[in-house]
């Protein structure tokens, strides 16, 4: 306990050089604010998502490569899964938005990186824009641009999460029956995930897919928190996430999505088109 006290505060101390960790209390301890989680279980929706030996690796960049440029070509192999007939790569750089990358043969192209510290967090989707449901489905890799610090750090034993569902616009039948779908990586032994979303909190005991329900016209911002067995906020940069969305149901404007606490997105252009 004491050596993991120790880690924690050692994190806290980075706070110093300018990088926000979430959960890090004044007393070096990680702060939360205590739930019911036994009377605010979320229930989870009948997954109907087959099982999948689907597995995602990044080839380059290396985990902690240093590259001598501010764009970094970030390249995929996958296994049981190919790039066709919907199915495609999210990948999220620093905590943004995840954006889709389906072209086969060809790397995800970042550009406009500032020196320092970078993590990208990548899954697999099938058609239906779902996550697969493999545990080997979710890769990370944390590289530095020109010089290594601890911006955007990642360390290899820190949970972190992505969430997949829901983003963008939901209209029509899409709208009845919204679902959060999203991925845990390193989460601690036995874990919660908390999740808040238009004044209502839930807490749910694993990652997959859940229904957030029927909701009204309007915009939304979900915030969601991995949490150890007691009831903390995992450490970490990534142990916390948001999304933001719209619920248009066609009577009214519902106005752009909330921007939510993102950063400022890197560039990322087009990948390259590569002959199938």
């Amino acid at each position: 306990m004491h050596s993991f006290l120790s880690k924690i505060s050692f994190l806290c101390l980075i706070l110093a050089g300018g990088l926000i960790l979430s959960g890090c209390g004044g007393d070096g301890t990680p702060s939360y604010t205590p739930q019911d989680q036994a009377a605010t279980a979320g229930t989870p929706a009948a997954d109907t998502r087959p099982v999948s030996t689907a597995k995602l690796k990044i080839s380059k960049p290396a985990n902690e490569e240093v590259l001598n440029t501010t764009r970094a070509d970030i390249f995929f192999q996958t296994q049981d899964f190919d790039l066709t007939g919907g199915n495609a790569i999210m990948v999220s750089v620093d905590d943004q938005p995840a954006r889709k990358h389906s072209v086969r043969n060809a790397p995800f192209v970042i550009t406009g990186l500032a020196e320092g510290g970078h993590t990208v967090i990548a899954y697999l989707v099938g058609p239906d824009d779902m996550t697969v449901n493999s545990p080997d489905a979710k890769v990370t890799v944390h590289f530095y641009i020109k010089r290594k610090d601890f911006q955007n750090f990642l360390g290899a034993s820190e949970a972190s999460v992505a969430i997949n569902q829901p983003r963008g616009t939901y209209s029509g039948a899409r709208a009845d029956n919204i679902m959060l779908d999203f991925k845990v990586t390193n989460p601690p032994a036995g874990y919660m995930i908390r999740y808040s979303i238009g004044g209502t909190t839930k807490t749910i005991s694993s990652d997959g897919s859940y229904s957030l329900g029927n909701l009204a016209a309007g915009s939304y911002t979900l915030t969601l928190e991995v949490l150890d067995a007691q009831g903390n906020i995992a450490p970490g940069s990534y142990s916390k996430a948001q999304t933001s969305f719209v619920v248009d149901r066609g009577t009214t404007n519902p106005g752009p999505a909330p921007s939510g606490n993102f950063q400022t997105a890197p560039t990322m252009p087009q990948t390259p088109t590569v002959p199938q």
